[in-house]
């Protein structure tokens, strides 16, 4: 079930970027890729005046590339679905573990969010406030899992070897060959070279996972949203996100 939601959010933030670069003023777009998948997942928004009053959140953030005048360019874009009603995710940002962005409603500008990366037992959870049509609410959306597919596989490896022609393992046409044989050891080193310098994309925060529960001190884990937003919050400890973050965490400490 996990795995059609998180197929079904990919396609309509594929579908919705045309639309969006046209309302930018934009040439509509032939070709639309996306080049790192931001957030992904699945909560509960929950007003912050009365706990009775929730919405189900369905969520998909992602950094887009669009051909148009004949250059490529990028957008970082999604679509929120809150109850079933779709809303464009505009003006995305991802710093210091936190992602934020605007959310419009057709062509009108209805709201906000702001959430951070924590991590409960083995799960990425954002924490944080939305605001939508008026209200005020806490957010909490669950990470879902999201392997890399073959062909993603193979365009990731050949991006990286690109750049790094130096790495032995980066022989005539490996990308074509890891597309068939992902579990090779060769293109297992591949990928998670790839993914230490692209952790914001949650496919390389999947495949590092397991490396760094076992390895929290590593170089490309310190760069993890969720690290980064433990630092900001220790030294921004009233922002609200952040409190809503500690909430989570002391609850946690307490089960």
């Amino acid at each position: 079930m996990r795995k059609i939601l998180a197929t079904f959010i990919v396609a309509m933030l594929v579908l919705s970027t045309p639309i969006l670069a046209e309302e930018l003023g934009e040439v509509k777009s032939v070709d639309t890729e996306v080049k790192a998948i931001l957030h992904l997942g699945k909560g509960l928004a929950i007003s912050t005046s009365d706990p009775t009053d929730f919405s189900i959140i369905k969520a998909g953030v992602g950094k887009v590339e669009f051909r148009s005048g004949g250059e490529n360019k990028e957008l970082k874009t999604g679509v929120m679905f809150v109850d079933g009603e779709k809303y464009r995710i505009r003006n995305a940002t991802l710093e210091e573990g936190t992602l934020s962005a605007k959310l419009y409603l057709n062509a009108t500008e209805v709201g906000s969010f702001s959430v951070l990366s924590t991590q409960k037992g083995e799960h990425e959870i954002w924490v944080g406030t939305l605001q939508l049509n008026g209200k005020n609410y806490n957010l909490y959306i669950l990470e879902l899992p999201r392997e890399m597919k073959s062909k993603e596989l193979r365009d990731k490896v050949a991006e990286y070897c690109r750049e790094h022609v130096e790495d032995e393992n980066c022989k005539e046409k490996i990308h074509e060959y890891c597309e068939n044989n992902p579990k090779d050891s060769r293109c297992v080193a591949l990928t998670k070279a790839f993914c230490r310098d692209n952790t914001d994309d949650t496919r390389c925060r999947q495949e590092l996972k397991a490396y760094c529960q076992n390895n929290p001190d590593a170089a490309e884990c310190s760069k993890m949203p969720m690290v980064k937003a433990k630092m900001f919050c220790e030294q921004n400890p009233d922002v609200p996100r952040c409190k809503i973050a500690k909430r989570v965490m002391e609850k946690r400490g307490r089960q």
